[in-house]
């Protein structure tokens, strides 16, 4: 089995090879399925990964909860931990240290019930191989919160060696499918 450096790197190669085009119909694709989930567990708390270039685009699904009216609240890296800040259509953003945008005033969330969670790659166990930081598994080791995993179709790889602090997910969906629990 790759460790999981070099498993991150194979799969950011298979990302580059995407066309903006193929990202943009993709994230579309993976958007109306995350937006159905969500709708189907009447939860109004959601707290969203602010997608960058790699990601499927969160920004629009983020507009489309606001104008909805959900409580959509994004990380913040504070140290070595996440925390969940609330946001609404007029809030400011800046990028943070490892370039991702993150809000510039931060308003403590109401507990959040799903999770949307961004990841480097994923399997057929709902395992997700992350960036290496922790920030998620941290985050999501003391909630019980529903975890939805989004990523394109070629971020799946065969097996991700789990280790004891790996948080599974619920739901994994890529633009051709929704990968579940049998208890979802």
């Amino acid at each position: 089995m790759c460790t999981k450096k070099l498993l991150r790197n194979t799969i950011r190669e298979r990302l580059k090879n995407l066309t903006e085009k193929d990202k943009t119909i993709a994230s579309n694709i993976i958007e109306s399925k995350v937006l159905s989930l969500i709708q189907k567990r009447n939860e109004r708390n959601i707290f969203v990964f602010m997608s960058d270039e790699f990601e499927p685009n969160t920004h629009a699904m983020i507009n489309k909860l606001l104008a909805s009216g959900y409580s959509v609240s994004v990380p913040v890296i504070v140290g070595d931990k996440m925390i969940a800040s609330v946001i609404d259509v007029d809030s400011k953003f800046r990028l943070n240290k490892y370039n991702i945008l993150e809000p510039c005033e931060i308003v403590v969330s109401n507990e959040p019930e799903i999770v949307i969670v961004p990841l480097v790659g994923f399997d057929d166990e709902l395992s997700r191989l992350g960036r290496g930081r922790g920030y998620y598994d941290r985050y999501l080791s003391c909630r019980e919160v529903f975890k939805i995993g989004i990523a394109f179709d070629c971020q799946r790889i065969d097996r991700i060696a789990v280790e004891e602090f790996d948080i599974p997910l619920d739901v994994v969906v890529t633009e051709k499918e929704c990968l579940m629990t049998d208890c979802v």
